[in-house]
């Protein structure tokens, strides 16, 4: 049943009281915008989402695959040989973080603080040469672009909620697709907050690096996650 406009004021009004915290799932935040139909979003929400749809696809399509093979490629020209093994480890490096971002609690300072961490040692440490400022800068950017690929989209999908009700009734207590719906992983939810204080999180979800891995070689869950690669329902 969709959710009505009495009871979304309602869970904005507890919210505003203290009473609830929403929670969102970053891997589906972003999978909503990344596929996007702006045109569609507009008729369907009353609002256009083309700024952020736009942003995390620049992100997917550009920062992402750039500076993932700028790394793998620097590493070659600052390691030479060793470049063998860097190359590699960059890509597991990005598989791991990958994994990693998509759960827990999303964070926007501490990206930001590491990737300009990585600025400061690339500038400190300048006459190890130019292999070696654009392995780290490029590095640094990666883990940027992946951590903000999940932590932008829940920013942007908790001032949502609380201003735009079209949007609320068609993700609060729902999935987007058919592999999360079969997971059963809505995008958002809320839960209780007594005395104001927010819940200890639940028992950990597998990662996505193990449902990746699992759906690979498993041929029913496969069919599954890629039947759920359509646009979002709006």
């Amino acid at each position: 049943m969709a959710l009505r406009r009495d009871e979304y004021d309602q869970l904005i009004a507890r919210s505003d009281a203290g009473e609830i915290c929403f929670f969102f799932d970053p891997a589906q935040c972003k999978d909503f915008l990344l596929k996007l139909d702006n045109a569609e979003a507009m008729s369907s929400l009353g609002s256009s989402l083309r700024f952020e749809s736009r942003l995390v696809r620049t992100i997917v399509h550009f920062f992402e695959p750039v500076s993932l093979l700028i790394a793998m490629i620097s590493g070659f020209v600052w390691l030479k040989w060793w470049g063998l093994l860097t190359a590699p480890g960059v890509f597991v490096f990005w598989m791991l973080l990958k994994s990693m971002s998509s759960g827990g609690r999303q964070r926007i300072v501490g990206p930001i603080v590491t990737f300009l961490l990585g600025v400061v040692l690339a500038v400190v440490f300048r006459d190890q040469g130019a292999g070696y400022i654009t392995f780290v800068l490029a590095l640094s950017m990666l883990y940027l672009s992946e951590k903000m690929l999940y932590a932008l989209p829940v920013m942007f999908f908790s001032f949502l909620a609380r201003s735009n009700y079209e949007l609320v009734k068609v993700v609060y207590k729902k999935p987007v697709d058919d592999f999360n719906r079969e997971m059963g992983v809505p995008l958002m939810w809320h839960v209780e907050t007594p005395e104001g204080k927010i819940p200890q999180a639940s028992p950990k979800l597998p990662s996505r690096l193990f449902l990746t891995l699992y759906g690979f070689f498993n041929k029913e869950c496969r069919t599954k996650a890629f039947s759920g690669c359509g646009k979002p329902r709006l």
